[in-house]
């Protein structure tokens, strides 16, 4: 589903740096170990193609789960970057909008 490497910036949470295919896997069954009963959708997605092969993706990704009995619920908007490349479309970037610096 990603391009390798695939750019990935969450400043909040001190990430800014490509990922390989497999790393990225890894982290993402870590973060499914971890939290279980997490559920996530989408919300407001909107698609652009700013270039015949590249599509500019914008959605907000809603996170509900428990974590020690504590229910929460977590928003995070995305700027998501894809490519078509050797004729399939990947995800080549993942950015967490920031709202507020700190």
């Amino acid at each position: 589903m990603c391009s390798d490497p695939c750019a990935v910036q969450f400043l909040s949470f001190s990430i800014d740096r490509d990922f390989d295919r497999k790393e990225l896997t890894d982290h993402i069954l870590m973060m499914k170990k971890t939290l279980p009963t997490t559920r996530f959708t989408f919300h407001d997605t909107s698609i652009a193609f700013p270039e015949e092969n590249r599509a500019a993706i914008t959605t907000t990704l809603r996170l509900t789960g428990k974590i020690a009995n504590d229910r929460f619920t977590d928003a995070y908007e995305f700027d998501i970057g894809a490519e078509k490349i050797e004729g399939k479309w990947l995800f080549s970037s993942f950015t967490v909008v920031e709202f507020m610096e700190q």
